[in-house]
């Protein structure tokens, strides 16, 4: 089991915290290139870049948060992962505003690029926000499955007290509306396009 998140100089902690809860595999997000870790770990360390749309790099294991142009990300960049849709400003009359709608869901499919839902945003998000980001996965949940997207469930977090247990994981975004193996699989998730930087 593998989790994704963004360390800041804390490496070593986020290591100590994955092994004390059952995770094999880390996933480092960095802004750039030159703060990839290269330590030693005995667990899988696998190094990636955290950018915005319009500066995806097609040579290493790229994630976009909470994309301004959505539809540039899914149809023109091609990030491995884009996450942290739903934190958009508002709703819409008629719909959630959470960030995918049909014609991105059948590109993400198209273009292999995975839906990833952050932990993390939910778990220090205010109260009213927390309700508003619950309803939108909810709603993107059920889009990636219609036009199955594949997805990714991780903590994203920048703290390494703010991640939890895989099982933990399962069982909540379970009740957010994913079948037991669609979390699964979304916790485990591989990527159509290796990081040329990996570590074992």
């Amino acid at each position: 089991m593998k989790d994704i998140v963004m360390p800041d100089n804390n490496e070593r902690d986020f290591i100590v915290m994955a092994k004390k809860l059952g995770f094999n595999e880390l996933v480092f997000l960095y802004n750039s290139k030159n703060q990839f870790y290269r330590g030693k770990s005995d667990i899988k360390i696998s190094n990636a870049l955290i950018t915005n749309e319009k500066r995806v790099q097609k040579d290493f294991l790229t994630f976009v948060k909470n994309p301004d142009d959505a539809r540039f990300a899914f149809e023109k960049s091609k990030p491995n992962c884009v996450f942290d849709l739903e934190l958009q400003k508002k709703d819409f009359i008629h719909q959630r505003g959470s960030g995918l709608n049909h014609i991105m869901a059948k590109l993400a499919n198209q273009n292999s690029i995975n839906i990833g839902f952050s932990f993390s945003s939910i778990l220090n998000a205010s109260p009213i926000q927390r309700s508003r980001i619950i309803g939108r996965i909810k709603q993107n949940i059920k889009l990636c499955r219609k036009y199955k997207v594949k997805t990714v469930i991780a903590s994203f977090a920048v703290n390494p007290f703010d991640m939890r247990s895989f099982n933990d994981l399962i069982s909540f975004f379970t009740v957010l509306g994913m079948h037991p193996k669609e979390a699964k699989d979304s916790l485990n998730c591989s990527f159509k396009k290796k990081s040329i930087v990996e570590l074992a």
